[in-house]
């Protein structure tokens, strides 16, 4: 089986980002639906939380839209949701075990009060890998796929931080996270939350 994997690169301009900036707490945008191999996925944010407990955090998830009900038992994802203008990052490995599942980053990484009422756009990048799949016993005779995979038994990684990203660190809030570039094969990344 190929490699199952997606991106999605969604922008928010005009009309939609002002509804965007001064959405009320609970209120949902979705992207468009997209591909990661056999797999289909939407991303929705909800700008001023989802939940009342959240307001004032832009809310950002994977959806899986394909049924996994009759056929399989487990899909496990590396997820990435990055938003170019906050520097906000999030890197998560995932069991998906039912329909309509959803992942996505926690409250506090990104808040709504870090996007400037006058920006012209907001991007948001979602990338997926998916690592494995267990099928059912009624299907391929409850056969698992595997995402083949290296990895060094010793690594070594630098991660150079720009001026940019440093001046980020030094004015993040509580909760925000960073995340180097995947190294070892892309089977590690370094996680950093300065405050």
């Amino acid at each position: 089986m190929a490699e199952q994997t997606g991106r999605l690169e969604w922008t928010l301009s005009g009309a939609t980002l002002r509804k965007f900036l001064s959405a009320s707490n609970g209120e949902e945008f979705a992207s468009d639906m997209f591909s990661v191999g056999s797999f289909t996925f939407q991303c929705k944010a909800y700008p001023n939380g989802r939940k009342k407990e959240q307001s004032g955090s832009v809310m950002l998830y994977f959806v899986l839209q394909t049924p996994l009900t009759n056929k399989i038992g487990k899909l496990t994802v590396k997820a990435r949701l990055y938003c170019p203008q906050t520097l906000c990052d999030w890197k998560h490995i995932q069991h998906l075990k039912k329909d309509n599942a959803g992942i996505g980053w926690h409250s506090n990484n990104m808040l709504l009060s870090e996007l400037p009422q006058e920006a012209s756009q907001v991007t948001f990048l979602c990338e997926m890998d998916v690592l494995r799949i267990e099928y059912k016993a009624s299907v391929n005779n409850g056969g698992v796929y595997h995402k083949p995979l290296n990895m060094d038994v010793y690594t070594k990684h630098e991660w150079s931080i720009s001026a940019t990203l440093l001046q980020s660190f030094e004015a993040s809030h509580n909760g925000k996270f960073y995340h180097s570039p995947d190294y070892n094969h892309g089977c590690w990344c370094t996680s950093i939350a300065p405050n």
